[in-house]
């Protein structure tokens, strides 16, 4: 199945703020056991290229990572406001 199909379904099903954290999980949890493969394979192979394919691999998740951050604050921030329209409103 497609990545995108998957979120998608989990989109669906928990809603989109908590999508976004599950799926942070499950990449970060992904890339930790073939990262534990990888370097498993640069040993017994001594293959520089899939020591570089890991680093761009970490460096799309920690990217992910601050993307899925910067949402979150947003919706903390909107949040808030929501919060704060309704107290203005009940001590009116």
């Amino acid at each position: 199945m497609d990545g995108r199909i998957v979120n998608e379904l989990i989109h669906l099903k928990i809603g989109l703020r908590k999508s976004y954290k599950f799926t942070q999980i499950i990449s970060e949890v992904t890339l930790y056991i073939v990262t534990t493969i990888s370097s498993l394979l640069i040993l017994y192979y001594k293959n520089i290229a899939i020591f570089i394919i890991m680093v761009y691999l970490w460096c799309i998740v920690f990217k992910n990572k601050k993307e899925i951050n910067a949402k979150e604050k947003m919706y903390n921030a909107i949040e808030r406001y929501e919060n704060m329209q309704g107290e203005i409103i009940l001590k009116s």
